[in-house]
């Protein structure tokens, strides 16, 4: 189509928090976007979800609007589905448990977010299509830095109708990890051959599946295992931790069935429980992961407020200073005496970042660095310390060994970040 036609948004109005998004959107007005972020200094990550399809669809296939060869075929989910796509749609398996909500009737789509529907990105039809797509998006939005993948959570399915040659589920069957794979090796080229990044939401965390992945945005970072997994997934990458607005943490919590108030992980807002923002924050400190900084628009996630801005200003000079980190993986890098505080070491452009973080009510922490290769080849050190809520670098004494250094770090609000500067 034309680079100047309208078409019709999925969700003309966010639903948190409720913002008029007009009825359509176009290329133009993508590429303006990409391109006013980059000239305030921002990169832009395109969305791009390689699973879910159209809207509303339904089932049985029901009468053409349009016929195939009509150009206008794409104006309508459920026709272009059924003329072009069919062959990539994953069926759910008939001996599945019913939900309630389907009042015992057997649906044969998996069906995520408003009536829309999974197709294998594995099957040429869908997977040509994507990487058109994609080609597309470098060509008419030429100021985004790349794109980001959505929903991850996929790669738990298999598509039964199809052999990958590998997987075998009561039967041959395509794995979603195998076709996501083989869907990433044909990406590749093409996003990272015009300077693009790829990022994902992970929501599974496996090793294998991010061979040609740039960097993590993690939806579920308020929960220490998908935390954890993506800091150990990007030792060596990028990741951003989602935070999730108090209303989408509420419902999370009525879904699982428990008291509204257990698991919350609200921390940002003037009815948190105290220090339970610096507490979270100096999780992800600690992990390396950075936290998604409150926006306007933020869709079901963390807006503006005056609690949540004041902690990210506090701890914003701290996340600056791990930018480009990378995890110190050598036996026994670090370590607290008493185990007063938590400390992680990694590698940054010029020398060393040290997050010390949740050591409570205690006022110092003995921090022994041991093995890296600065300190054994005798080069000149300098450490800095830095504190939530300053901006000015401390100069700091030490005292060096053979091969490891001890550093007396006094804390406030529990936390303190060390600086290794490397002559």
């Amino acid at each position: 189509m034309a680079d100047n036609q309208e078409w019709y948004r999925g969700i003309p109005i966010s639903d948190s928090p409720h913002i008029d998004l007009g009825p359509t959107t176009s290329i133009p007005r993508l590429a303006d976007y990409s391109r006013r972020m980059r000239a305030m200094g921002f990169d832009v990550l395109n969305y791009f979800d390689a699973a879910e399809f159209g809207t509303q669809i339904v089932v049985p296939t029901p009468p053409p609007k349009r016929q195939p060869t009509d150009p206008d075929l794409w104006k309508d989910s459920n026709d272009y589905l059924y003329a072009k796509l069919v062959d990539a749609i994953i069926y759910r398996p008939k001996n599945e448990r019913l939900e309630a909500k389907l009042h015992g009737k057997y649906d044969p789509y998996y069906r995520p977010y408003r009536n829309d529907i999974v197709l294998d990105w594995g099957e040429p039809c869908w997977q040509n299509f994507l990487l058109d797509q994609a080609r597309r998006l470098i060509e008419k939005i030429p100021d985004s830095a790349g794109i980001c993948f959505d929903r991850l959570d996929f790669l738990r399915l298999y598509n039964f109708k199809k052999d990958d040659g590998v997987t075998w589920y009561d039967g041959p069957a395509r794995s979603m990890i195998s076709a996501w794979n083989d869907l990433l090796e044909k990406l590749d080229p093409i996003e990272h051959g015009a300077g693009q990044a790829i990022f994902v939401n992970n929501l599974v965390s496996r090793i294998d599946t991010l061979r040609h992945v740039d960097g993590l945005f993690d939806e579920m970072g308020h929960w220490g295992g998908s935390l954890n997994g993506t800091a150990l997934l990007a030792v060596s990458k990028p990741a951003i931790g989602w935070v999730l607005s108090k209303d989408i943490l509420l419902d999370l919590a009525r879904q699982r069935g428990k008291d509204s108030n257990q698991g919350l992980a609200w921390a940002f807002g003037e009815d948190s429980p105290p220090g339970a923002g610096d507490a979270a924050l100096q999780k992800f400190l600690y992990m390396g992961v950075f936290p998604m900084a409150p926006f306007p628009q933020n869709d079901h996630s963390l807006l503006p407020n005056p609690h949540a801005d004041s902690l990210f200003m506090d701890y914003g000079p701290l996340f600056e200073a791990i930018r480009g980190r990378k995890w110190v993986l050598l036996p026994h890098a670090i370590s607290v005496k008493e185990d007063l505080a938590k400390a992680n070491l990694f590698q940054v452009p010029g020398g060393y970042a040290i997050p010390i973080v949740m050591g409570g009510a205690a006022t110092n922490a003995t921090v022994t660095i041991s093995g890296i290769p600065e300190i054994q080849s005798g080069k000149e050190i300098h450490c800095e310390i830095l504190y939530p809520g300053d901006t000015d670098w401390k100069a700091w004494e030490f005292t060096k060994g053979h091969d490891s250094m001890t550093v007396e770090v006094p804390l406030h609000r529990g936390c303190a970040l060390v600086r290794l500067r490397v002559e």
